[in-house]
């Protein structure tokens, strides 16, 4: 199967009728607003991909995840998540927050799930939900909301990742593997709130968590022997979630007594002159295996060796790296988003070979 044209199960989002006087409670607001009281949430939604994947300079990014080639086709199949204000325009206090902060506070906070459609619609009291009970605000109404910590909240959107979670409840308890257990932890301050940036494929921090990278080396009658090992440790999804929307790339290189790289498994492409190795040409390994564009499934280890014929060198390194957006996607379409284009370091790894005697 091709996941580049593949044509993804699109989830509709939708409004239900309100009365008049739901429709009075309901005012939604910009985040700028939530930022006064909220202000360190706000500041980490503003870092994230959910404020970031959607901005305009990206649009062409948006329009071909969703599977449509340009600005001008109708593109509701992208809207109903990556704008999901616009199914609410009624009852949105600024047209602009639609467009311009996209997946925003106040939707997460006002909606629920209407389970028989998996769809979403607006609260019926219009107040602003959340995880604690017994809480109150001087500024809003509040509402109790079990729903908004469990995966299925998040899968409405996501959908990508429900078969898998599915196969997941029938192994472990559903508390064990909802989504916010890993992408919305709790802050290490004693304040027993949760992390708003949502960390995953675009954490560096996140992403060394998520596998197991193992190397060694030893001697071979030409030289030495490299075997890698990576191993998907989350078991929840695959790392990255999907092929279409990221990859690990696997550089490795050794290095002589005076520290100069004698050999390596990667050349830079010289007509891109990239500063990230994002164009590089991955060689083959031993066994035929090109270890670029990686993604580990679950339950899964992919395994590489080289033949490094060289007696003199003094040092191997191995580094994956893993990009939140793919090679192919960047340059067809041109984006230039660091939040995108640029790396994160999942593992690295030096070892030496000499002798200190």
């Amino acid at each position: 199967m091709n996941i580049f044209t593949k044509v993804l199960p699109v989830v509709l989002i939708s409004v239900l009728p309100l009365s008049a006087q739901d429709q009075a409670a309901h005012t939604l607001k910009s985040a700028e607003t939530c930022k006064e009281c909220h202000e360190q949430h706000y500041v980490e939604w503003k870092n994230s991909a959910h404020a970031h994947f959607s901005r305009e300079e990206n649009l062409p990014l948006v329009l071909t995840v969703g599977g449509q080639k340009s600005r001008n086709e109708k593109s509701d199949r992208c809207r109903t998540c990556h704008e999901p204000l616009r199914q609410f325009s009624d009852y949105v206090s600024d047209s602009n927050i639609i467009v311009g902060e996209r997946i925003t506070c106040d939707f997460c906070h006002s909606v629920q799930i209407d389970h028989p459609h998996d769809k979403f619609k607006l609260h019926p009291s219009g107040a602003k939900q959340g995880p604690i009970e017994n809480a109150d605000s001087p500024e809003h109404s509040v509402a109790y909301s079990k729903e908004i910590t469990s995966s299925d909240f998040c899968l409405v959107c996501h959908h990508m990742s429900r078969k898998r979670h599915r196969e997941l409840r029938t192994q472990f308890p559903k508390e064990l593997i909802n989504c916010q257990n890993c992408h919305m932890p709790l802050r290490n301050d004693g304040s027993n709130e949760h992390i708003h940036s949502f960390p995953g494929r675009y954490s560096e921090e996140m992403l060394q968590k998520a596998v197991e990278f193992n190397v060694e080396v030893q001697e071979a009658p030409a030289g030495f022997q490299v075997d890698i090992k990576i191993k998907n440790i989350v078991n929840a999804h695959s790392v990255p979630p999907a092929r279409a929307y990221g990859h690990i790339v696997l550089m490795v290189n050794a290095r002589d007594v005076n520290n100069r790289i004698v050999w390596k498994n990667w050349k830079l492409d010289t007509e891109n002159r990239s500063p990230e190795p994002l164009f590089a040409s991955i060689h083959a390994d031993s066994r035929g295996n090109v270890p670029v564009a990686i993604v580990v499934k679950v339950n899964e280890s992919k395994e590489f060796r080289y033949m490094v014929e060289n007696k003199a060198i003094r040092w191997v390194e191995a580094k994956l790296l893993a990009y939140p957006v793919t090679q192919r996607r960047i340059a067809s379409k041109k984006i230039k988003d660091p939040f995108y284009t640029k790396s994160r370091t999942m593992a690295f790894r030096r070892l030496y070979l000499g002798s200190d005697n």
